[in-house]
């Protein structure tokens, strides 16, 4: 994630969770296998261990045949398929799914009553001059050390399912008046740098929601 996109990211978040009331195209809806969001290019499915809400801005779900057509079949069975940005995910049982336009593309949140605490942001942008994912990390550290009351709490790499190289970086702040902790996984790949970032307020909540950040984190797959 470069510049400010993360503490833009973080502003729109919190703003959705916000609100109490949504239109009724942005409430969720139940997300069926096979089906396609047709003008965003994004597609979403329901696996069997349970329903995933999904709410899209101004996209109507299409009941389409052969919506995983052309996608490796790892990518094809993930619960969350965008072929605008060339992302795949699962989604924790449960939890809602948003898309938006714009580098924050991306937004997962549980169950429950506004705000939830908790959630997941993914952002898309390119690269840029970024050539390699130790780069985009100092890039990353530049910005979060910048934040107030910033404490680093733990970094390191892992290897996605699709064999991409990530790394992750865990830390807590107080840039938005509260204590908030936060892990992103960062992936450098096809020109783009992908930034999923799970959010928990206040930090020791994190833990509570720690399975579920895993679910995202291990399942992601980028550039295929």
């Amino acid at each position: 994630m470069t510049h400010r996109a993360a503490t833009r990211s973080a502003t729109r978040f919190a703003r959705w969770f916000s609100v109490t009331t949504a239109p009724e195209a942005h409430r969720p809806r139940p997300v069926r296998a096979a089906h396609c969001a047709r003008a965003a290019g994004a597609e979403t499915r329901r696996a069997a261990r349970g329903s995933v809400a999904a709410i899209l801005a101004a996209v109507g779900l299409a009941g389409l045949s052969g919506c995983g057509a052309g996608l490796p079949d790892d990518v094809a069975a993930c619960d969350y398929v965008s072929r605008e940005h060339r992302l795949a995910l699962d989604v924790p049982e449960g939890w809602q799914v948003r898309e938006s336009r714009g580098a924050a593309c991306l937004f997962l949140a549980p169950p429950g009553p506004l705000p939830p605490g908790a959630g997941v942001i993914v952002t898309v942008e390119s690269a840029g001059p970024i050539q390699t994912l130790d780069e985009l990390v100092q890039v990353d550290l530049l910005r979060v050390q910048a934040l107030r009351g910033y404490t680093h709490l733990d970094e390191g790499e892992r290897t996605l399912a699709d064999g991409h190289k990530a790394a992750t970086l865990t830390f807590e702040h107080s840039a938005t008046g509260e204590r908030v902790r936060q892990r992103q996984l960062m992936v450098l790949a096809g020109g783009q740098a992908y930034t999923v970032t799970a959010t928990a307020t206040p930090p020791e909540a994190f833990a509570d929601r720690a399975d579920a950040f895993e679910i995202v984190f291990r399942s992601f797959r980028a550039a295929w």
